[in-house]
């Protein structure tokens, strides 16, 4: 019997990315250090995951839930996250709000500022964040005049991938960040053994992908967990939106009738400026004497 040959999974699914970097075997760990390493631009020999924070007790809580939160050999912090869309939330406090947790959650009692170490957060995008033409851009705490660098510590970089340009085959070799700024976009229809020289840890996540889309049983684990998560964000936003329109109406309301009471004060006040008897003024209004 010939086995079946599933169409591969797209890697920036929330659930497949979660799936190609997080797992408990070299293939994963080297992907996740490639992938790490090409946007620090240096070599990452060691990413250890940290758990998410447990989640929030109320709606309005704000907890951190990330796709991939590592440390790193040299102690700094990576927070990785893949977003399809944009979900309408403040995208840079919301990145600035988790670098700030991870940053002030290390211990750093009795120990001098300069052991806190660095936070680094990668947003990669499947859509258009910045007005920019370019797709790869990085953000540190800088001064606008004379372009000097107040710190390091905290450090964000954005690939947005609608603005990779169309390659149909690769014929020149690539950087490592353009190899998995592709990957991430084409891996469905483009082969990455075009290119002259591909990069070990995205080696490591093609096999992964391959073999997590043609495991039946994981395949449609993975499914159901998108699905899952889809609607997750789909009751938000919907209960978010029921909130905002309920807010607006029960404000428009309140603000009329505001509007209405001030209105039948000043006609108070001007009937009893005019002589108007105070029943007259009651029976007009519904105003009490004394209360105008």
């Amino acid at each position: 019997m010939n086995k079946r040959s599933f169409e591969t999974l797209d890697p920036k699914s929330d659930v497949v990315f979660k799936s190609l970097f997080s797992r408990d075997c070299d293939e994963s760990h080297i992907a996740r250090n490639s992938l790490i390493g090409s946007f620090l631009n240096r070599e990452v020999k060691e990413s250890v995951l940290i758990p998410n924070e447990p989640a929030g007790r109320d709606f309005y809580s704000k907890h951190i839930r990330l796709d991939l939160n590592c440390v790193l050999d040299d102690k700094s912090h990576v927070i990785v996250e893949m977003q399809m869309q944009n979900y309408q939330d403040d995208l840079a406090k919301r990145l600035v709000y988790y670098d700030s947790r991870v940053f002030y959650n290390q211990e750093a009692k009795g120990k001098p500022y300069l052991r806190v170490k660095n936070v680094y957060t990668i947003l990669i995008g499947n859509y258009n964040i910045f007005e920019s033409k370019g797709y790869f851009s990085k953000f540190e705490l800088i001064c606008n005049a004379t372009q000097t660098v107040l710190s390091d510590a905290l450090v964000f970089y954005f690939l947005e991938l609608k603005k990779l340009p169309k390659i149909l085959k690769f014929d020149k070799e690539l950087g490592v960040l353009q190899q998995w700024a592709y990957f991430f976009r084409d891996a469905n229809t483009i082969a990455l053994g075009d290119i002259v020289k591909v990069d070990r840890g995205i080696k490591m996540a093609e096999s992964i992908l391959n073999q997590i889309s043609q495991d039946y049983i994981e395949r449609i684990n993975l499914i159901r967990e998108e699905i899952a998560y889809r609607d997750h964000i789909s009751r938000i936003y919907h209960f978010k939106r029921e909130g905002l329109e309920e807010g607006l109406k029960q404000g428009l309301e309140e603000g009329l009738a505001k509007g209405k009471e001030s209105q039948k004060l000043e006609i108070a006040q001007n009937m009893k400026a005019k002589g108007y008897s105070a029943q007259d003024i009651l029976d007009i209004t519904g105003l009490e004497e004394g209360s105008y």
